[in-house]
């Protein structure tokens, strides 16, 4: 995953996450990126 596209999902999520903090599955979407960027970056 480029950082660009990494950053764009990132803020993205970020954004979501603190419009609809009741929604978990924006928080489990982060989450998820998070692992995969570190996953790819190793």
């Amino acid at each position: 995953m480029k950082s660009e596209e990494f950053d764009k999902c990132r803020q993205f999520l970020e954004t979501a996450i603190s419009e609809n903090p009741e929604n978990n599955g924006f928080l489990e979407a982060y989450v998820k990126l998070i692992e995969l960027k570190s996953t790819y970056d190793k």
